[in-house]
């Protein structure tokens, strides 16, 4: 948003109420119809505004009491909640079509997450012919991507609509953009990688005794910590005193099972810190030797990137990528510096573990490592290079 308004973009922002409001912007918020989208939104309203103790659950049980029966029958007699928000959809296509009105942008932007985003960003496009650009911050379509059968089909359905409406559809990969390109025999689909942004100054790395890696964000299903612990047990068998020199600071969310084995694991090297602030996440990788990224060793890690790589990349820290078939990212890692190994693979994990001590005990292990330039600056700026090329008023 910021990088946008820098360039002399003044943005009109309609979300839902789980973000906080803006007040150097345009900002409205809608509410979502659904019980369980409510629940969803009132859960952020009330961490924001009173944090998540003890107060937080008394409210949020308070609050939402009238509402249970009807959540009750939504997420478990009818079992039709999911993670695309379509309750918001209604109420958000009313008053992005009265701010549209009142505003007259010259282009619309949906980004998601949800995809109830893009859809009510085309029918507002739709009825006021101003040109639209969709950003799929992950592929809607692919391998291992849908809960099951009838969602895969939505997803598809969802995708077609998009590209029916959409001027320009804007993927966060290159083999996303294009996978979908052939898929819809369309020009629309461009690669737009969004970076990352610190508002805070690089911090002298970790000088203690102790080999520090970090892993920031969360963990489910086959984005796990399984191969790197596997892998960590062959490297202290090869040379026993790593054990004692070498830790993981994990921050963030994770699945139940997950937290169970790691903390069944038989050496105390791992510390689990929970879901803490950005910066204060920042703060503490820059403080580590080794930034671990892990991709979901399913077809889904082929054509998305996480995240946090933008933010790893701009650290000035040493990034070992756990990727699963994804040789765009083993290329952006390894033309900044960085080292990939297959996710699958603990004995390859357990070499890269032991070369990156050997290069920490040298004193060489930021040697090679190059300045991104994959910022949000750069993205802002193609997002309007794109915009530029669309004629206002369909």
């Amino acid at each position: 948003m910021s990088a946008l308004m820098k360039s002399g973009i003044r943005p009109v922002l309609i979300s839902s109420f789980c973000g906080a409001k803006y007040d150097n912007v345009q900002h409205v918020r809608a509410l979502s119809l659904s019980p369980a989208d409510l629940k969803y939104e009132l859960d952020f309203t009330l961490s924001r505004s009173v944090g998540s103790g003890s107060l937080f659950k008394f409210l949020r049980v308070a609050l939402f009491l009238p509402l249970y029966p009807f959540y009750f029958i939504e997420t478990k007699i009818l079992n039709v909640y999911g993670e695309s928000r379509w309750s918001w959809m209604p109420l958000s296509i009313i008053t992005g079509l009265v701010m549209a009105l009142k505003t007259k942008p010259s282009y619309i932007y949906s980004t998601g997450g949800p995809a109830s985003a893009h859809i009510v960003a085309s029918v507002i496009s739709r009825l006021t012919r101003i040109p639209l650009m969709a950003e799929l911050q992950d592929p809607l379509v692919g391998e291992d991507i849908g809960r099951n059968a009838l969602s895969k089909w939505g997803l598809v359905y969802i995708e077609r609509i998009i590209f029916n409406n959409a001027d320009k559809v804007i993927f966060c990969t290159e083999a996303a953009r294009d996978s979908a390109a052939i898929r819809h025999k369309s020009d629309k689909a461009v690669c737009i990688y969004p970076g990352s942004y610190l508002d805070m100054p690089l911090v002298t790395a970790n000088k203690d005794q102790v080999f520090r890696f970090i892993y920031l964000g969360s963990l489910y299903q086959t984005r796990n910590l399984d191969r790197f612990m596997e892998a960590l047990s062959l490297a202290f068998k090869e040379r026993p005193e790593l054990k004692d020199n070498l830790l993981l600071d994990v921050y963030g969310n994770m699945n139940e099972d997950i937290r169970q084995r790691i903390n069944s694991f038989q050496y105390n090297v791992i510390k689990l810190h929970g879901l803490v602030p950005r910066a204060d996440a920042l703060h503490k990788a820059m403080e580590s030797d080794v930034l671990l990224l892990v991709q979901n060793t399913d077809d889904r890690s082929s054509t998305t990137i996480p995240f946090k790589t933008y933010d790893y990349l701009l650290l000035g820290r040493k990034i070992l990528g756990l990727i699963y078939k994804n040789p765009e990212l083993e290329s952006i890692l390894a033309s900044h510096g960085h080292l990939s190994v297959p996710a699958g693979s603990a004995q390859n994990i357990k070499e890269s573990i032991l070369m990156l001590h050997d290069e920490w005990r040298a004193g060489t292990l930021t040697a090679n490592i190059k300045t991104s330039a994959i910022t949000v600056e750069k993205a802002a700026a193609e997002m309007i290079s794109v915009a530029n090329t669309l004629a206002p008023g369909k």
